[in-house]
């Protein structure tokens, strides 16, 4: 025991570091035998390889009020025509996984089309995304990400950003929730590597790289973000471990006279990877840390950092979650860092075999900017769904969303952005679920 200790002494002082600094909000890690298998998209089982197409197609309505919007640089503000009307919607993806001995991946690409009676023409998203990782030794592992995105600006930017190496990137937002008819292109890269030393003792690296291209004619949005951070952890017992880390990101905005933003990234804590009590039903993990950040006049704001995630198993399919995340955000298109408190709630399970449903609520909170004085934003999000399964491939669903957001000073928006939005949007789908391949794992196969 003195000797781990000793050990652990000496890597901390070496790298002052610990678990990767730039996670992604946390969500639930359900057991493999959950959820229960339902009549629309379930029953494959355990794969080596598949290759899954989908897609929906139906329509709905919107109701909101109209915005008002800016133009551009020392223009008047002008009222923009409200999203309330009808409007029809398709979308298409393509989704590989692979999993074979130590190497295991995934791509997926995802396109979107909106019409919106009432609006010329329509909003289009389209978004490609891969991941790849590789268990190069019983303790040595390497992942990485990239992901593509053009779509419409949306109120997800008020609920964060954040990405990692070690899973596909979700890429493109529903377009129920676009706050404007400007288009933005992002790209985002990720790659961590873990080296295990002992049984409990463990080191993690990554560095990430996120690009944000604004509308044309709109060059203060033009963002880049470059994150490097390292970290150890130590496992204190099975499924429970405290981490410890350290990491830099430095961040420009706009192309024609940029902005440089930067500063230090400190976290750590526990993370719970087991229940919490004699039943195997509820699961904790959460973390603490520390972010400084330099303003454009170079002085350094320390903001206190953290997330946790509560889980809950009910019944044979259900499981409800409740997530909280304080961060600062610099990979976004607001043309500076914005900081954050993020609070969401949700459930989803299956009523019978044929029909499942789900429903989650979120807010979000905090300013656009790091500097005294800066402009504070509010946003609130629910929405349910429910889906009937016709056959394994086909279903019906119907899908409510309800977003509000409001921010202060408009000017710290991109051009083309409505500064405050309240919209009710229903619509009803009919969802294609259709395995083109796959591959069943051999019983003597290595996972």
């Amino acid at each position: 025991m003195r000797n781990r200790l000793r050990l652990i002494v000496m890597l901390t002082a070496t790298l002052a570091v610990a678990g990767s600094a730039s996670a992604q909000i946390a969500h639930p890690t359900l057991r493999p035998s959950r959820p229960a298998r339902g009549l629309f998209g379930g029953g494959l089982g355990d794969l080596e390889q598949s290759l899954i197409f989908g897609a929906s197609v139906g329509g709905g309505y919107d109701r909101a009020e109209g915005g008002r919007i800016s133009s551009g640089p020392d223009l008047p503000t002008t009222v923009t025509p409200p999203w309330t009307g009808s409007h029809g919607i398709a979308m298409g993806s393509l989704a590989y996984s692979l999993s074979r001995g130590s190497v295991h991946a995934g791509a997926n690409v995802d396109a979107r089309a909106r019409y919106q009676e009432g609006r010329r023409g329509s909003l289009n998203a389209i978004g490609a995304g891969g991941n790849v990782g590789w268990e190069i030794a019983s303790r040595t592992s390497l992942s990485a990400s990239q992901g593509f995105t053009r779509q419409p600006r949306n109120i997800q930017h008020f609920y964060g950003g954040w990405f990692d190496a070690e899973s596909t990137p979700t890429t493109v937002f529903d377009l129920s929730g676009a706050t404007s008819l400007g288009d933005y292109t992002t790209s985002q890269s990720a790659v961590s590597f873990q080296q295990g030393f002992t049984d409990r003792i463990s080191l993690n690296a990554g560095y990430s790289h996120h690009r944000y291209f604004g509308s044309p004619g709109d060059p203060t949005t033009d963002s880049r973000t470059q994150t490097a951070a390292a970290g150890l952890s130590y496992q204190i017992a099975r499924g429970v471990r405290f981490r410890i880390g350290y990491g830099h990101t430095s961040a420009r905005y706009g192309s024609n006279e940029p902005v440089d933003y930067g500063g230090l990234v400190m976290d750590g804590g526990l993370a719970f990877d087991r229940a919490l009590s004699l039943t195997r039903r509820a699961s904790l993990s959460f973390a603490t840390g520390l972010t400084g950040a330099r303003d454009e006049l170079g002085k350094t704001h320390y903001f206190a950092t953290g997330h946790a995630t509560l889980s809950y198993e009910l019944g044979r399919s259900w499981t409800a979650a409740l997530n909280y995340r304080r961060g600062v955000d610099f990979n976004q298109s607001f043309g500076q860092p914005i900081v954050m408190d993020m609070v969401s709630a949700g459930a989803s399970g299956d009523l019978s075999r044929r029909i499942q449903a789900g429903t989650g609520v979120a807010a979000s909170w905090g300013a656009i900017g790091i500097s005294g004085g800066a402009g504070g934003y509010d946003a609130y999000s629910a929405s349910a769904w429910l889906r009937t399964g016709l056959t394994r491939e086909l279903a019906i669903s119907v899908h409510y969303l309800f977003n509000h957001y409001f921010v202060d000073d408009s000017r710290s928006l991109p051009f083309g952005m409505e500064p405050s939005s309240d919209r009710h949007s229903i619509r009803a789908t009919l969802d294609l679920w259709l395995p083109l391949f796959t591959r069943a794992r051999r019983p003597d196969a290595s996972r």
